[in-house]
């Protein structure tokens, strides 16, 4: 019966955001009300029609000149309406328990990298309307793991506050971190494996750092647009990109090589938080496969044995909503195949060596 009301309630919420979300920013602070009441249920925010008079509602104006996003459900997670269940922490921790045993038994080390959401780096800036949640998914998620399994986890959103206050290490108009957000990550995350890889680590003073004009995927969302001043980096070893399988989604595959071929090697699956980190994740190894997906494709790591795998995942991709109701979780069990996914051979990703380098 209770599933029966809850049913109802959820199409009653469906039919009127059907004719309500396209045209008020309420909708979003009205669906929040309604989660608030019951925050165990799954839920989503239906996705506003991709126009630019519809995709400023997905905008949120905080103070200080910084924009914050609604997107894939992170305001849902971050203020506390979407929670995990017991049974999602034990998808995840299974999952990671697979991954980590699969290392040590392949003499190489495992680490998740989860990126904080600019809302809890810059909490601070948020309109204050808007409360960050201490029980949100990715706490739950750190709470809820075997104990063997935290040390494999960086969360590095104590190191980006601290940097916060030295150089601004998320863009004001992007829902992405700036370079040196991206370069404080890893440095926390190559701290965290230098106790079991013997791993090269760049230092702010290697970089060199220049100013740019730039205007980020929420600053274009608006009229007029706004835009901001950024640090861009440049790292001192060089690199090459060495093949590409120019998917521009879920699936797409790069191949970076350094000019350093004596520092160990990594596979990395991603997502687009990584085109700022893979810069500096080339001062540290000689080899990067890096896939865009969240899933782990074991297939992959036989083939290129490496020294280091990374997950890196940005804070609200740990529990957003899928194409259904349920949220996405990972898929290791092994259905899918890098090549089913990729389109690319294994020999494809040696085909392509390039002996020219160019800097990040």
């Amino acid at each position: 019966m209770l599933d029966f009301v809850f049913d109802f309630r959820r199409d009653l919420i469906a039919r009127l955001a059907k004719s309500f979300r396209a045209s008020s920013r309420l909708y979003y602070d009205v669906l929040l009300k309604l989660r608030a009441r019951n925050p165990t249920r799954e839920l989503r925010a239906a996705t506003p029609f991709k126009r630019r008079n519809i995709l400023q509602h997905d905008v949120i104006e905080g103070k200080g000149g910084f924009l914050f996003h609604r997107d894939h459900d992170a305001l849902e997670q971050l203020s506390g309406p979407v929670v995990f269940r017991d049974r999602q922490i034990e998808v995840w921790n299974d999952a990671l328990k697979r991954r980590d045993e699969w290392c040590l038994a392949n003499s190489c080390e495992m680490r998740l990298l989860i990126v904080p959401e600019k809302h809890v780096v810059y909490e601070q800036f948020l309109p204050n309307t808007i409360k960050i949640s201490k029980n949100r998914p990715v706490f739950q998620l750190l709470g809820g793991i075997d104990e063997t399994l935290k040390e494999k986890v960086v969360y590095p959103l104590e190191e980006l506050r601290t940097a916060s206050t030295r150089r601004q290490t998320f863009l004001k108009t992007d829902t992405h971190w700036s370079s040196f957000g991206a370069f404080t990550a890893y440095q926390a995350l190559i701290r965290s494996l230098q106790s079991d890889v013997r791993l090269e680590m760049a230092k702010e003073t290697d970089i060199f750092w220049y100013e740019g004009p730039f205007v980020g995927d929420l600053g274009v969302r608006l009229e007029p647009e706004i835009g901001e001043e950024i640090a861009n980096a440049i790292p001192p070893t060089k690199y090459a990109l060495t093949f590409l399988n120019r998917i521009f989604d879920r699936g797409a595959v790069h191949v970076y090589v350094s000019e350093r071929a004596d520092l160990p090697c990594c596979v990395l699956f991603r997502d687009s938080f990584s085109n700022a980190l893979i810069p500096f994740l080339m001062q540290s190894f000689s080899r990067i496969v890096a896939v865009s997906d969240l899933s782990c494709l074991y297939d992959l790591l036989e083939y290129e044995k490496p020294d280091v795998v990374i997950f890196a995942v940005i804070e609200r991709f740990l529990a957003t909503f899928g194409k259904g109701e349920i949220i996405d979780l990972p898929n290791d069990a092994g259905e899918i195949s890098f090549r089913s996914l990729t389109g690319v051979e294994f020999s494809e990703l040696r085909d392509y060596a390039d002996s020219s380098f160019r800097a990040g």
